[in-house]
C-alpha cells in the first residue's frame, strides 16, 4: 500500500500555544496541552513526541502533514474534521470519536485505540497495524484501499459497512458484530470464516 508521508516543507520549531485557531510548523516534545477547544482548529505540518492532551476537543478540525508518536490522545473528538497524512505511532487513542471524520493517507501504528468510534467515517488510503481497537465502532463507514494488519478487532461493530476486499486474516476478531451486506467480499483466515458462519446461522457439520 503506497500511504503518502506527512510533508514538511518549513523548519518546525516549538512555541506556546496561545488559543489562535491554528497550530503550525510546530514541534513539541514532553508537553501537555490543555482545554484547547477550538472548533475548526487547523494544525498543519506538526509533530508531537510524548505530547498528552487533557481536556480537549478537535471537533471540525483540519489536520495535514502531523505526526502523534507516544502521544496520549485519550477521548479526544475529531468529529466531522479532515485528517490527511497523518501518522499516530505508540498513541493512546482510547475512547476518540473519528466519526464523520475524512482520513486520507492516515497510519496507525502500536495503538491502543479501543472503544474508538469511526462510525460514519470516510478512511481512504490507510493503514492499521498492530493496534488495538477492540469494542471500537465503525458502523456505516466508507472504506477504500485500507488495510489492517495484525490488529485486535475483537468486539468491534461493522454495521452496514461493506467491507469487500478489506483484508482481516491476520486480526482477532472474535465477537465481531456484523450484518449481511458488510460480510460480502471480506477477506478472512479459514478459521475465521468458520466463525463467521455462525454470524449468518450456518450449522458446519464435521
Amino acid at each position: 500500500m503506497n500511504i503518502k508521508q506527512p510533508k514538511f516543507f518549513q523548519a518546525l520549531h516549538t512555541y506556546e500555544y496561545t488559543s489562535s485557531e491554528s497550530l503550525e510548523y510546530g514541534i513539541w516534545e514532553n508537553e501537555e496541552f490543555q482545554e484547547i477547544k477550538q472548533k475548526h482548529l487547523k494544525i498543519n505540518e506538526c509533530h508531537f513526541k510524548n505530547t498528552t492532551f487533557i481536556d480537549c476537543d478537535f471537533e471540525r478540525i483540519d489536520g495535514m502533514d502531523i505526526i502523534f508518536e507516544n502521544c496520549d490522545l485519550s477521548n479526544l473528538s475529531f468529529y466531522e474534521g479532515s485528517l490527511i497524512r497523518v501518522i499516530f505511532k505508540n498513541c493512546r487513542l482510547t475512547g476518540c470519536d473519528f466519526s464523520s471524520t475524512r482520513l486520507q493517507d492516515i497510519q496507525f501504528i502500536n495503538n491502543s485505540a479501543n472503544y474508538t468510534n469511526f462510525s460514519c467515517a470516510t478512511i481512504k488510503n490507510t493503514c492499521f497495524s498492530q493496534t488495538n481497537l477492540s469494542q471500537s465502532s465503525f458502523n456505516e463507514t466508507t472504506f477504500k484501499d485500507v488495510f489492517f494488519d495484525e490488529c485486535n478487532l475483537a468486539s468491534c461493530e461493522f454495521l452496514h459497512t461493506h467491507l469487500k476486499n478489506i483484508d482481516v486474516s491476520s486480526c482477532n476478531i472474535e465477537g465481531i458484530a456484523l450484518t449481511n451486506d458488510s460480510l460480502k467480499g471480506v477477506i478472512v483466515s479459514p478459521m475465521q470464516a468458520i466463525d463467521l458462519s455462525k454470524i449468518l446461522g450456518l450449522k458446519i457439520k464435521e
